[in-house]
């Protein structure tokens, strides 16, 4: 007796009630277990999901797919704005920490607080090392041996 391997259908199919075909275009983007091609399914609809899918290079569905799931999921949440409402929360919150750090750089300033100094440059293999120290130059000259001929002439 043959045994035949179970696979068991994607979300999609399931959701639609066929048999999951091996090349569906679904499968890859929503397994079995994915509970988001409801939300999926309910904002755009199977048939306008698939064609989405199909219009696009294989490299770039698992993004597409992931852009679907979360604006479904925004618009459920919000049937107004969607997404759009999601970007401006996160617009007005990233200007409000904005204002905050303004704040406080203009209370560290008030302070009269200096931040360090970055440390000088590192010096490389490359590079000839400053003198710290110049070497000290007499300023009169040494004094001259006298040679034993000068000593007898004087």
């Amino acid at each position: 007796m043959e045994q035949r391997e179970t696979i068991s259908a994607c979300a999609a199919c399931k959701k639609m009630s066929r048999e999951c075909p091996p090349d569906c275009i679904f499968a890859p983007y929503f397994p079995a277990t994915s509970t988001s091609f409801d939300c999926v399914q309910r904002i755009y609809g199977c048939d306008n999901v698939g064609r989405i899918l199909q219009s696009l290079p294989v490299e770039e569905r698992r993004v597409a797919a992931e852009s679907l799931v979360f604006q479904a999921k925004a618009r459920i949440r919000d049937p107004i704005f969607g997404c759009v409402g999601y970007i401006c929360f996160l617009q007005h919150y990233l200007a409000q920490i904005d204002r905050e750090i303004q704040e406080t750089e203009a209370e560290i300033s008030a302070a009269g607080y200096q931040p360090p100094q970055p440390p000088p440059p590192e010096q490389h293999w490359h590079q000839i090392p400053q003198m710290l120290e110049m070497p000290q130059i007499p300023s009169t000259p040494p004094p001259q041996e006298t040679t034993r001929t000068e000593k007898k002439n004087g």
